[in-house]
């Protein structure tokens, strides 16, 4: 059959693996298995592959229907660079970064004496919310009155473009 369809002028491509699932060597990610978003975007950089949808978050990295699309459209590219690239996680794509700022000036503002890992902002569960201040460089027991704004941009940073490695893919 392929014989035929190249001798009408077709180019046939191998096939290349689809439909997987990432593997992410993050310690305090894989503290969050079982964690599960509804919406999510994430982005391969330099690669044009972008998708939003909701998220699992596994023992081994990531999953779940934002995942699966990003490697059936993004399936060639992804098999291009070995399954070993940059990803960026935006976990709360319904917001602008500006409004991120905001919300987290107000609770500096309303919430002065309490500590930023305890308020997370909806919908990121608390364990998510507490991982995602510490990866931001934020000590647990900072409060948001404490906060130095150049901390406050890195926490909006890690809200909207958490990057980890890809090692690999199951």
């Amino acid at each position: 059959m392929g014989q035929l369809a190249v001798s009408l002028g077709h180019t046939l491509e191998p096939p290349v693996p689809s439909l997987f699932t990432f593997h992410i060597e993050s310690p305090w990610l894989r503290e969050l298995a079982g964690i599960s978003l509804g919406a999510v975007e994430v982005s391969v950089p330099g690669a044009r592959l972008r998708e939003r949808g909701a998220l699992l978050v596994t023992h081994w990295g990531l999953s779940g229907p934002v995942i699966l699309q990003l490697s059936a459209w993004g399936a060639r590219v992804l098999h291009g660079f070995n399954y070993q690239f940059p990803l960026l996680l935006n976990w709360l794509p319904h917001l602008r970064a500006e409004a991120i700022a905001a919300e987290l000036q107000s609770r500096r503002e309303t919430q002065p004496a309490r500590f930023i890992v305890n308020t997370p902002m909806a919908p990121l569960p608390s364990r998510l919310w507490e991982q995602l201040v510490l990866a931001a460089g934020i000590a647990r027991d900072t409060r948001w009155a404490a906060l130095p704004r150049s901390f406050n941009t890195k926490l909006v940073r890690q809200l909207t473009r958490t990057e980890f490695q890809v090692t690999g893919r199951s």
